[in-house]
């Protein structure tokens, strides 16, 4: 699709500088011939130049633009929120987790809101450096491994999931695929 909208667009830049080339041609300023040869050359040429600059300048424009889209593609998971139940997670999640405190989530393999999560904890947590708002998927060994390096903050995982005796529960909340699952979200026992 881009390499057509690229031909097209040369394509019409040397149609549009041709036929103002052609259509100056036929005109003259003056009777003198070797004025007349100079006005040809500057009437006839120089706009041709012109309009061919610009048409340069214009598939460079539709080149920036097709690149810019294709980044705006990459991202489209921060776009939108999926189904309705997911957003309602998201939102549900995003107002139990965001305390300003370092955040460590893993989420089940099940659950596709990790890019989302994670941005709305960012948006609403400015004051915590971005690497300590951590939101991954993964599972109960992955949260013990993660709990390791993981200082003081809140933590939620799988309400399943056997929950290390470091943490102390705050709250729940339910997973959009429903079934009575559900992030418990925990926070770390001060030493």
């Amino acid at each position: 699709m881009r390499k057509a909208v690229i031909a097209a667009a040369v394509v019409l830049v040397l149609a549009v500088g041709l036929f103002f080339w052609w259509h100056s041609r036929g005109k003259e300023a003056t009777d003198d011939a070797q004025v007349d040869a100079h006005a040809k050359y500057a009437t006839g040429i120089l706009p041709a130049m012109l309009v061919t600059a610009t048409g340069v300048a214009l598939v460079f424009v539709v080149l920036s633009a097709s690149s810019r889209a294709d980044d705006f593609e990459a991202r489209k998971s921060y776009r939108y929120r999926y189904t309705p139940a997911e957003g309602h997670f998201v939102e549900q999640a995003t107002d139990r987790l965001a305390r300003g405190l370092p955040v460590l989530v893993i989420l089940p393999e099940d659950v596709e809101v990790v890019q989302t999560l994670r941005l709305f904890l960012r948006m609403r947590m400015p004051d915590v450096a971005p690497a300590d708002v951590f939101v991954m998927k993964g599972d109960a060994q992955e949260l013990l491994g993660r709990l390791r390096g993981f200082r003081a903050g809140i933590v939620a995982f799988d309400k399943a999931w056997a929950r290390p005796p470091s943490l102390v529960p705050l709250d729940e909340v339910p997973f959009p695929q429903g079934g009575g699952r559900a992030l418990l979200v925990a926070t770390t026992r001060q030493p």
